[in-house]
C-alpha cells in the first residue's frame, strides 16, 4: 500500500426549498469563500438546476488530499 495521497473530491447534492434559492446561493458563496482560505483547497463548482421543475443543486469541491479535506471541514465546522 502506498502512502501517496492524491486529490479528493466531495460531491454535495442539495434540494433547495422553493423561495429559498437566493438564500442558498448566498450561503453557498460564503461557505465556498471560507473553504478557499484553507491549505489544500483547489476548486469548487456549483451546478445549478437546469430543469425548472427541479431545485437540486450540486456542489463539487476538490482538495489536494484527504488530510487537507478533513482539516478544512473540521475548521469550518468549529468556526460556526
Amino acid at each position: 500500500m502506498s502512502n501517496h495521497q492524491s486529490q479528493v473530491t466531495t460531491i454535495i447534492s442539495c434540494n433547495v426549498k422553493t423561495g429559498r434559492i437566493e438564500d442558498y446561493e448566498n450561503w453557498s458563496k460564503k461557505i465556498n469563500s471560507k473553504a478557499s482560505e484553507y491549505d489544500g483547497f483547489q476548486n469548487v463548482t456549483m451546478i445549478k438546476p437546469s430543469d425548472p421543475n427541479s431545485l437540486e443543486y450540486v456542489v463539487i469541491v476538490q482538495w489536494k488530499d484527504y488530510s487537507r479535506l478533513k482539516y478544512g471541514n473540521n475548521q469550518m465546522i468549529s468556526s460556526n
